[in-house]
């Protein structure tokens, strides 16, 4: 809800930038109002929307390619954590403690990535506590892996089967934590404040000087309306596709929770 109400305060801004350019009309001076000199200020606006423009496209194009490597990288880990209980499901009885610290981890992970869902069934730590305020690392996470790793590091094989596995074992925690870290690496927004606000600002001027050389007029002030809102709503989708595990457009859970239902089958 954060992204949808700066959104709208950046929809208000435009608005009232636009304002503040039709309430100065009235202190111009003729010859400020004559085509001359509004199409040079229509001409020197153009080059402001095309730069902002520019920067627009560059912003949406980025945080959709983050978003969508997002999603991929719980793809990955959905798969990665699917294959891991399979290669204990064919270690035997022996793997059943590992099995059953994997189950705990994945519920966990799906409870606390996405809160607004339904919470998976059976005991896990929730809710986990982060090593420092901001942080998607957490203890409890930590302990999981640690406890799996373990786990696998301590199987005795008897026989060239099982030692195989045992080596695959290890070889899936390795890639367990590689992609949970790469996870929570990629949780930090990417996108500049300082950016986001030169881009406002912007934009902003555009419509200070829009509404400075525009008639006031209801086409006019149709137009700067459905103008703003869909300004605004291009920096909602920028700040929403930023913040790719929350708002309406969020990485499914999808993939974590298809894993985890295998899990529990028989």
């Amino acid at each position: 809800m954060t992204d949808v109400f700066d959104a709208v305060l950046i929809l208000l801004l435009l608005l009232v930038c636009s304002h503040l350019g039709w309430w100065a009309q009235r202190w111009l001076k003729e010859d400020h109002r004559a085509p001359p000199s509004t199409e040079s200020a229509r001409t020197m606006a153009a080059m402001v929307v095309t730069v902002a423009a520019l920067v627009l496209g560059l912003l949406v194009t980025g945080v959709k390619t983050d978003f969508d490597d997002h999603a991929g990288a719980y793809s990955r880990y959905g798969i990665a954590l699917f294959a891991f209980d399979r290669r204990l499901r064919d270690y035997g009885p022996d793997a059943m403690p590992i099995r059953t610290t994997l189950r705990a981890y994945t519920a966990a992970v799906i409870a606390d990535t996405w809160p607004d869902e339904p919470r998976p069934s059976g005991a896990y730590p929730f809710p986990v506590h982060p090593v420092m305020p901001g942080s998607d690392e957490t203890a409890e996470f930590t302990a999981l892996m640690s406890r799996m790793d373990g786990g696998a590091q301590d199987l005795a094989p008897a026989d060239a089967r099982h030692t195989r596995l045992a080596t695959l074992l290890q070889e899936d925690v390795r890639d367990l934590e590689s992609i949970r870290w790469s996870l929570v690496e990629r949780a930090r927004s990417k996108l500049s404040p300082v950016l986001l606000g030169v881009l406002v600002g912007w934009l902003a001027v555009v419509f200070l000087v829009s509404g400075l050389v525009s008639p006031r007029n209801r086409l006019t002030v149709a137009v700067l309306v459905l103008s703003a809102f869909s300004v605004a709503s291009s920096l909602y989708l920028i700040l929403d596709l930023d913040s790719a595990m929350g708002g309406f457009i969020a990485v499914p859970s999808r993939p974590l929770r298809d894993a985890l239902w295998h899990m529990d089958q028989p």
